[in-house]
């Protein structure tokens, strides 16, 4: 039996190679749940009393609603709306009922400055992959939609692995969709990723370096 590098009580069963450690179920809800309040605190995501959640049914989508609303969703001043899809609206509404939230379908998502908090899905694997875009196509535009926080656009799960993301979500019983991966330079990072555990968060440790 392999114990937990965090508590070292429990069963490892969780492997996080750029940690070189094995941590058990709890520990690593923990330390997930410290990174992306981590993120939210630093980049002061959370300011606004109405927040909406971009609602694909993939994880990220999960994670995010699930961890913002847990922390304020005791709050009586602030409103929560799901902008879902159409694939993901039936799951939508079945959490609009059991928690009162509101939910809107988006067909075709424009993202704009509104009086809003918008709560997008990136995860680090698309940090990774607009950064490297941005770029080897000189599409610096790129940037502004890479950043933790945007003006009303917030990315509270930039620098999180999305097999973490998943795992999460799994440990929560979240019925989730798979992740999609959305271009070809995600695969050679991923190749070096393999071979140098932390290559991605070096990445876009940099990036936020400049920030």
């Amino acid at each position: 039996m392999i114990f937990c590098g965090n508590c070292e009580k429990r069963n490892g069963k969780i492997f996080l190679p750029y940690l070189k450690k094995y941590f058990c179920n709890a520990c690593f809800i923990k330390i997930m749940r410290k990174r992306i309040n981590r993120n939210i605190k630093h980049y002061k995501m959370l300011n606004n009393k109405k927040i909406s959640f971009i609602f694909d049914g993939s994880a990220p989508s999960f994670v995010c609603f699930f961890h913002i609303f847990n922390l304020l969703g005791s709050r009586k001043d602030t409103s929560f709306t799901l902008l879902s899809t159409k694939k993901a609206l039936k799951v939508a509404k079945e959490i609009s009922k059991k928690y009162g939230v509101m939910v809107k379908e988006i067909k075709n998502l424009k993202l704009r400055k509104t009086k809003e908090t918008i709560v997008l899905n990136d995860c680090l694997e698309d940090t990774c992959e607009k950064l490297i875009i941005a770029f080897a196509e000189k599409k610096l535009s790129l940037i502004n939609e890479i950043k933790p926080r945007n003006g009303n656009l917030v990315r509270p799960l930039f620098n999180i692995p999305i097999k973490e993301i998943e795992t999460l979500a799994r440990l929560k019983n979240y019925n989730f969709l798979k992740y999609q991966q959305k271009n070809i330079y995600l695969n050679k990072i991923n190749k070096v990723e393999e071979m140098r555990p932390g290559a991605k968060f070096s990445l876009v440790n940099l990036f936020e370096s400049l920030f």
